[in-house]
């Protein structure tokens, strides 16, 4: 059991959120933290892996295009630590490349999005991940809006 006395299925899942830009990590984490996730944020892609070892999120939100390492090294570097490795990942971006595609098993959203699309993907994730049902007003995650995909 976690320190906190609760268990995973008792407290609020903890979502890393990685952007190069300032504006897009804050608005993000704020509207996460108002339907009751705790979000950290991180503007440097080369600090990504350093924050989310102390802050052991239970799912990440990377941005595909950042200077000096694009979501998809932040996500390798995740993949190849052992606390880390099993934890889902949601790819956000203005635009990709088909060369650039994720897994087809990692979504990918599309800015500009809802918080629906953005809270579906995270219900998705978290399910897959933990087997548990989340009590959120979301989208279908991968399913469902314009900017998922």
């Amino acid at each position: 059991m976690p320190m906190n006395g609760k268990s995973r299925k008792e407290r609020s899942h903890r979502v890393l959120v990685v952007d190069d830009q300032n504006l897009a990590t804050h608005v993000l984490a704020r509207l996460l933290r108002r339907h009751g996730y705790i979000a950290a944020e991180v503007n440097e892609s080369t600090k990504a892996l350093q924050v989310a070892r102390r802050f052991q999120p239970d799912i990440a939100i990377l941005d595909v295009h950042m200077p000096w390492k694009d979501g998809y090294e932040v996500a390798a570097e995740f993949a190849s630590d052992e606390t880390l490795r099993e934890m889902p990942i949601i790819f956000i971006t203005a635009q990709a490349l088909e060369e650039d595609a994720p897994p087809s098993s990692v979504p990918i959203v599309f800015k500009p999005f809802s918080i629906q699309d953005i809270l579906g993907c995270l219900k998705e994730g978290i399910t897959r991940s933990f087997g548990e049902e989340l009590e959120i007003e979301a989208g279908r995650g991968m399913l469902t809006g314009s900017g998922v995909r």
